[in-house]
């Protein structure tokens, strides 16, 4: 064998090792890490970069009371949980933080651990966000500094698409929407009846608390103090028309008890009864009750 044919030889076994470079494998690959979240930006089929995903965005929608829906403010990553516990924690992403009711949101050093809870609060029946770290919390442009908050009064409201900021996560909150019960609100008062001892007495705005405190859908959208007193108003009118409800109180408190167990005149669902004498009974008390809410 010749010396060019030896010098040949080598030539083509080294090209058999070498793989042929194509025009992507040259290119570096980029990756992030924002936030502790790891997200790598590749170029979609139209050429836009997908925008990398923030901690706790994988969070399953199923069955959530609300969605916390935003972006980081410094980095412009889309952020999006859901609050599918009660109460839950937002806070710094950390070794020993727990596994459920929290939610992520990055490792900021602007961040608490557990920077603040999202609750539902029956005594005023709405949403509310608490701060628990050293940090501020801005609810609605507000900002709230926990040691300026006193202790009893911390609690927030928050009512839907209300825009909260927490360290450089800002967020809307936005309530799920449920289905409305199907029960007439007299039968949804005489439930709570049922489970008290016999001879219990309730307030209107009692009886309604409960009701919007056992029920999702009251809860989403009669939370704000207008909505509760409207909804207060319409349930003091369907127990007023009830066959099941019997008043007691004075004029400036309605008060309300189950009847005993007799045959009802009424149909099944608690609803007008149709009878002259109930009809001119109603009519004598709806002149004396003030229908807002005591």
């Amino acid at each position: 064998m010749t010396t060019s044919q030896v010098k040949r030889k080598r030539e083509d076994s080294d090209n058999e090792k070498e793989p042929i470079k194509t025009e992507n494998d040259t290119k570096p690959k980029k990756g992030n890490m924002e936030n502790g979240a790891a997200a790598t930006s590749q170029p979609k089929s139209n050429g836009v970069k997908e925008k990398p995903k923030l901690a706790g965005s994988e969070l399953s929608n199923d069955g959530a009371y609300a969605r916390l829906s935003g972006k980081d403010l410094k980095t412009g990553a889309n952020f999006t949980a859901y609050v599918s516990t009660l109460p839950t924690l937002l806070g710094r992403e950390h070794s020993a933080q727990p596994k459920d009711g929290f939610i992520s949101l990055g490792k900021s050093k602007q961040i608490s651990r557990i920077h603040a809870e999202i609750d539902y609060d029956k005594t005023l029946g709405c949403y509310t966000i608490e701060p628990k770290g050293k940090n501020s919390v801005v609810v609605r442009k507000v900002q709230y500094a926990p040691r300026d908050m006193k202790s009893e009064s911390k609690k927030i409201r928050l009512n839907s698409k209300d825009p909260v900021r927490i360290g450089n996560i800002g967020f809307y909150f936005l309530r799920s929407t449920f289905e409305k019960p199907k029960e007439a609100y007299a039968d949804l008062a005489r439930n709570i009846f049922k489970d008290l001892p016999e001879g219990t007495t309730l307030g209107t705005r009692e009886v309604c608390k409960q009701i919007v405190a056992n029920h999702l859908f009251f809860q989403a959208n009669h939370s704000t103090p207008e909505a509760f007193t409207k909804l207060t108003n319409s349930l003091q009118q369907a127990l007023r028309r009830s066959d099941y409800f019997e008043r007691c109180g004075n004029k400036q408190r309605a008060e309300w008890k189950l009847k005993k167990v007799t045959e009802s005149k009424g149909d099944d669902n608690g609803k007008v009864d149709n009878s002259d004498s109930q009809d001119v009974k109603q009519s004598t008390e709806e002149k004396k009750d003030d229908d807002s809410a005591k």
